[in-house]
């Protein structure tokens, strides 16, 4: 929202925030407000380009960890925070609302999307502490260090989705259910879309712990998604979708 909708009487604003301080008191101490020493932020930007909010940001992230228990059902997806203010890792993504933005990963409760940990997409961190790998099997394996061995289900899109990541969780005790890019060298030949496959028909293949199905919607074009999670080819009667594009429909959601 608007700062300012923040204070309307019309019904549209919040009550607890005209009780708590007025508008010109909140603007007062917004111009106040640092998150961090100025006179060590050149240096400390050396080896950190958070380093402006890295104090607020790791405090923000360690409460949101400790404040809450997961669901049976986790996601992690891309969310972009809108801003066009002067920072040298604005991201610009067409199918987004805000376009312009600042992009973050994050791992949510799949149910009451309940934000549990993020990283702030900066591009490559100068050599340091905080310079590590942004590939998305990385980043989905930091994102859910803390909760391995909780045999909770992990639900993800198709940019991080991959068949190295589905082996490497069962370590940790979690399972994965996401989308795959028909580009990767793992799918089948026979899972691929073609014109000779039926529309609202499925393809299943399996593996010692991992199941793949290859859905097709219309002709010429399927929906591939890998799991971990599911062992049998199980279809729903009624929408003769497979129970796996079922379960990713109602887990996947909720961060944007």
């Amino acid at each position: 929202l608007n700062v300012q909708e923040l204070w309307t009487r019309d019904g549209s604003g919040l009550e607890i925030t005209r009780q708590v301080m007025s508008y010109k008191r909140f603007l007062f101490l917004l111009r106040c407000l640092r998150f961090d020493n100025l006179n060590t932020r050149e240096e400390r930007k050396k080896t950190d380009k958070l380093a402006a909010i890295r104090h607020i940001y790791d405090g923000f992230v360690e409460n949101c960890k400790n404040s809450y228990s997961l669901g049976q059902y986790v996601t992690i997806d891309k969310k972009l925070e809108a801003f066009r203010g002067r920072c040298s890792f604005i991201q610009y993504i067409p199918n987004k609302p805000a376009k312009y933005g600042l992009k973050m990963c994050v791992l949510a409760d799949a149910k009451t999307h309940f934000v549990n940990s993020l990283e702030i997409y900066c591009g490559q961190q100068p050599e340091g502490t905080y310079r590590v790998s942004n590939s998305p099997t990385d980043i989905v394996l930091r994102l859910v260090d803390h909760i391995k061995g909780s045999n909770r289900n992990l639900t993800t899109d198709n940019w991080y989705t991959s068949y190295p990541l589905a082996k490497m969780p069962l370590d940790k005790k979690i399972t994965v259910l996401g989308t795959l890019r028909k580009n990767k060298r793992e799918i089948p030949p026979e899972l691929l879309p073609n014109r000779t496959k039926t529309k609202g028909t499925s393809l299943f293949g399996y593996q010692r712990y991992i199941t793949m199905v290859s859905y097709t919607p219309k002709k010429n074009k399927s929906v591939i998604v890998l799991s971990t999670m599911h062992n049998t080819g199980e279809i729903d009667l009624e929408t003769k979708k497979p129970e796996m594009i079922l379960d990713y429909n109602a887990t996947k959601g909720g961060v944007d």
